[in-house]
């Protein structure tokens, strides 16, 4: 199973919806949107994979009356923020240019583009 951002590839297929309402959504608005998906999953599946991203840190989660509502914690971007964070944190011993080295690897293999557009983000 793939993994990107600590996530298995259904819980980020069910992020990115969530992202893309841009508000706290129902639980019942998401199994609709994967039922018009052709997913077959049933309510416990959903359930299943909420709980998880909850857990991660992902979803916020509120229960108005007998309904549950989500709501992603922070925008994609926070969240690859924060996931990068703790990916340099534990792999590469709280070292950004650690990361870095690892991360661009052979320097002759960036374009002087490339190269420019690193050295304005590291003077900014």
């Amino acid at each position: 199973m793939p993994n990107k951002y600590g996530l298995s590839e259904t819980e980020l297929e069910i992020m990115e919806v969530i992202w893309s309402y841009a508000r706290p959504v129902y639980f019942n608005e998401l199994l609709d949107d994967f039922q018009k998906q052709g997913k077959t999953w049933k309510k416990q599946t959903l359930h299943t994979y909420l709980t998880r991203l909850t857990q991660k840190g992902a979803l916020s989660f509120d229960k108005q009356g007998r309904k549950n509502i989500y709501q992603a914690v922070g925008t994609k971007e926070d969240f690859i923020s924060r996931w990068t964070n703790h990916l340099v944190d534990t792999s590469f011993d709280h070292s950004r240019s650690k990361f870095m080295a690892a991360l661009l690897g052979d320097r002759e293999s960036l374009s002087q583009e490339e190269l420019d557009e690193l050295r304005k983000f590291l003077n900014e």
